[in-house]
């Protein structure tokens, strides 16, 4: 299957192919195509020589995304404008630039659920294609990603200046919204604006009647099966600022309390990852590695902690290009009428593209196979995404151990996908203990000796009866809930209350009724 990346960028080499465009001063007859292809060659040249040569994992990305046959030692002999190799290359805009600015009657392609014009199709095109380079070498280069940013800024300012010449735009017209933005500490790619239904190209005209659609919104088409009757996402979405450091992730993951067997497991499959990365740079095959996971064990034992940590680590290794986690429930997926469950299964995994998306309880999904349930039909379109979108997207699924069979049997498909299961087995008495002791240091309270051994033998008793809901953590923290609203029915009859009161915990405040 095509990665995202060369999808787009097939998209757009076939726009350039439909502008018909072949007339260049200085190039004779030139197509778009053939410039567009140029461009995007001199581009990723410009990246491959961030650190000063060519890599050969950087050289076979250029040849097999451009189709060419270059070898390290060739491969600057194809740069036809040598300013690639200097620093006024980032002065001019590549010359098929204004090609697609001046696309009429081409319609806007539906990508990825996310509206593009020839222009933002363009731009983003170079965007992918940079980051995705980057990482061929399975570490990204800082050098290389200061320069895609570079050259991406310079793509944003050419397009800022190309388009206001075009329909006559002061830079006071406070109702032009910029494509890109100029604040150096945003990631490019994200929020960009850019004008769509532009009419005629170089007619002037006035830009409070065109519409603006941001990078990343839908576009309202209502003949689309997608637009269900509203976005009804409820799940959470966690990003990530800036890439972290694996060692920083790898203490963060080993800082959690227990999990001994999870750590051990995401160690193994961390450095596993690693090896078929220095196989792959070494030019040596390298065995198909499902990443997709099955997370099984009760309530509260860490799964989502650990998920979101370890799509932090697959970023920082550049398995994945966002790093974000996305988590849902069956009520995110299923819909409750016909044809509407797969574009919300869709929707879900767009929001996950280059991160994780985490579901919870994904036994629930199965249901019984009750007549007029859509779960079956969610599985089934997840299982098809996960397979498309296997480079840049990776399913995990938790739930309670003997369910979790049920929802891998659901699919043929699934059980080979989720090829790795990593079991949270229940807290222990100490566990809970640290769990209880550090969930209240973090709302800067401590609890006297005598408090703390009526915990610990109240924890005793919760694991010697637990049953199948046993909540761990989950339940440590409701109980800290109840502690606190005890210790505030106290405090309110006190004549003086010192802040010592306020942050101390006593016997009383932890002796629940029974």
């Amino acid at each position: 299957m095509k990665s995202e990346t060369r999808y787009l960028l097939e998209n757009c080499l076939k726009t350039a192919k439909s502008i018909q465009l072949n007339t260049l001063d200085g190039y004779g007859a030139t197509s778009v195509y053939q410039l567009l292809r140029r461009d995007l060659f001199h581009f990723m040249v410009y990246i491959t020589m961030s650190d000063g040569k060519a890599d050969r994992e950087e050289v076979r990305y250029i040849n097999k995304y451009l189709g060419y046959e270059y070898t390290p030692e060739t491969l600057f002999q194809g740069v036809t404008d040598q300013t690639v190799f200097s620093d006024s290359f980032l002065s001019h805009p590549p010359e098929s630039l204004e090609y697609f600015l001046d696309v009429e009657g081409i319609p806007g392609l539906l990508y990825n659920n996310t509206y593009y014009d020839a222009t933002r199709m363009y731009y983003e095109t170079f965007i992918k294609v940079g980051r995705e380079l980057a990482r061929s070498k399975g570490e990204m280069d800082l050098r290389e990603m200061k320069n895609i940013d570079r050259y991406c800024k310079m793509l944003e300012s050419n397009i800022n200046r190309l388009q206001k010449q075009r329909y006559s735009i002061s830079d006071s017209t406070t109702q032009f919204l910029e494509f890109g933005i100029n604040d150096s500490d945003i990631t490019p790619g994200s929020n960009r604006f850019i004008p769509i239904n532009l009419g005629e190209s170089k007619n002037k005209v006035n830009i409070s009647d065109k519409k603006f659609i941001p990078l990343g919104v839908e576009v309202n088409d209502k003949s689309s099966s997608k637009n269900v009757e509203k976005d009804t996402f409820t799940g959470t979405i966690t990003t990530q600022e800036q890439i972290e450091p694996l060692e920083e992730l790898l203490a963060q993951l080993h800082g959690l309390i227990g999990l001994n067997s999870v750590k051990v497991e995401v160690e193994n499959m961390i450095n596993l990852l690693k090896v078929c990365e220095m196989r792959k740079k070494s030019g040596l095959r390298t065995p198909q590695i499902a990443k997709h996971l099955i997370f099984v064990g009760n309530p509260g034992t860490g799964k989502t902690t650990v998920a979101r940590i370890l799509s932090k680590i697959y970023c920082s290794l550049g398995i994945l290009s966002k790093g974000q986690l996305v988590e849902v429930d069956r009520a995110d997926l299923v819909a409750g009428y016909m044809g509407q469950t797969a574009a919300k299964v869709k929707e879900v995994v767009d929001k996950a593209m280059g991160g994780i998306l985490f579901i919870d309880e994904a036994y629930s999904l199965t249901n019984g196979k009750k007549e007029g349930d859509f779960g079956q039909e969610a599985i089934d379109t997840l299982n098809k995404c996960m397979e498309d979108y296997r480079d840049d997207f990776i399913v995990i699924a938790a739930g309670y151990e003997e369910e979790m069979k049920e929802f891998t049997a659901s699919n043929p498909g699934l059980q080979s996908r989720f090829n790795r299961k990593i079991v949270f087995d229940d807290y222990d008495k100490e566990h809970l203990m640290k769990i209880f002791i550090k969930m209240s240091s973090e709302l800067d309270y401590k609890v006297t000796d005598d408090a703390l051994q009526y915990v610990g033998e109240h924890f005793s008793n919760w694991v010697q009866n637990k049953d199948k809901n046993f909540g761990n953590a989950r339940d440590v923290r409701n109980y800290l809930d109840e502690v606190i609203n005890q210790q505030a029915n106290r405090l309110v009859t006190l004549p003086v209350c010192k802040e010592e009161d306020l942050t101390t915990i006593i016997l009383e405040d932890v002796m629940m009724n029974q």
